[in-house]
């Protein structure tokens, strides 16, 4: 069976909304010996497509953010699956742990 509310046709949609997040920047903080840090998030493409939503706790300290759109079934004419966009932080809100 299928339709907009089957399960499988819910998820395929809802697959094309999620992205991966990339913060990269330096730390210090542990080892007081500054080092590159890069931490990966899921996050979900909300609003006009404009925006992503992922983890506060991941981005708040990130000097570089990129978005990793999702693998499509067609290839670009540079032969890639995925597109790379970069990213700033519009809002945080820490104590949701939400960027």
């Amino acid at each position: 069976r299928t339709g907009p509310t089957h399960p499988e046709d819910v998820a395929a949609r809802a697959a094309r909304s999620v992205v991966q997040v990339v913060a990269t920047g330096r730390d210090a903080a542990t080892t007081g010996i500054l080092r590159l840090e890069r931490l990966v998030a899921a996050g979900a493409i909300v609003e006009d497509g404009s925006y992503v939503l992922t983890s506060a706790q991941v981005v708040a300290r990130a000097s570089r953010i990129d978005v990793v759109l999702p693998v499509t079934t067609d290839l670009d004419a540079a032969g890639a699956r995925e597109s790379v966009v970069p990213a700033e932080i519009v809002g945080l809100a820490p104590d949701l742990d939400l960027a």
